[in-house]
């Protein structure tokens, strides 16, 4: 009650002497889900599905540390094509994501409101492939090892919006993320084939999702004062 009420006085102080102040908690515990899209040797990406949880770690109400563990599946090729597979995928990365709204100075309109919304990451991240289907290479010449299975590093590279559900009070119990990860590889057996003569790019996939995170933790004040 003490806290609450402290809490409730140093914001009329802050709505004084500063331009913005948020009340914002230290972690964030969500889930997630949307589609992958595989951009690898195999002609004919095709659109699979993705799943995963995150903690997050908030450093201010618009940039935060996260770690994320997804299960899902990457495809490719089909019947006519020369590659076809299937890459029933784990991953655990973590990411910084940098906020808008820690770069851009106080404005009270709602469009800038929504810019300061948006944020940019980037992290390390380790996969576990597991290729369950694939499809042997009939031209021997081609040099073409299949993996079933294998672990590597990973670079992934995120963007999005995050939606803060406020009370009336100012709270922040819960939000809302939409974000697209776009997770570069170091190798080119995502897709189980070692090489292709005809590329010579890397392996790497994107994820666009839709995500609920429940926010916990220390209750934290940001503010800006007044120049």
């Amino acid at each position: 009650m003490l806290r609450r009420f402290t809490l409730s006085v140093l914001l009329c102080w802050l709505s004084v002497n500063c331009n913005a102040q948020l009340v914002y908690t230290s972690y964030s515990a969500g889930i997630e889900g949307g589609a992958t899209f595989a951009f690898m040797d195999a002609e004919n990406p095709i659109t699979s599905s993705a799943f995963g949880v995150t903690l997050d770690a908030n450093v201010t109400p618009y940039s935060f540390f996260k770690l994320e563990f997804q299960t899902g599946k990457l495809e490719g090729g089909s019947e006519t094509t020369v590659r076809q597979f299937t890459n029933k995928y784990n991953y655990i990365g973590v990411t910084y994501n940098q906020g808008l709204g820690d770069l851009l100075n106080f404005n009270p309109n709602k469009l800038h409101k929504f810019y300061k919304s948006i944020y940019a990451g980037l992290g390390l991240g380790l996969i576990f492939n597991n290729i369950t289907d694939i499809k042997a290479v009939a031209d021997s010449t081609q040099g073409i090892s299949i993996y079933n299975k294998n672990n590597e590093i990973v670079f992934p590279l995120n963007i999005g919006y995050t939606y803060h559900y406020r009370t009336k009070t100012g709270l922040n119990p819960f939000s809302a993320t939409i974000n697209y990860q776009f997770t570069l590889s170091f190798s080119d057996v995502l897709d189980g084939y070692e090489w292709n003569p005809a590329s010579h790019s890397k392996d790497f996939y994107g994820f666009v999702s839709l995500g609920v995170k429940y926010n916990f933790g220390k209750e934290q004040i940001y503010y800006r004062l007044r120049k």
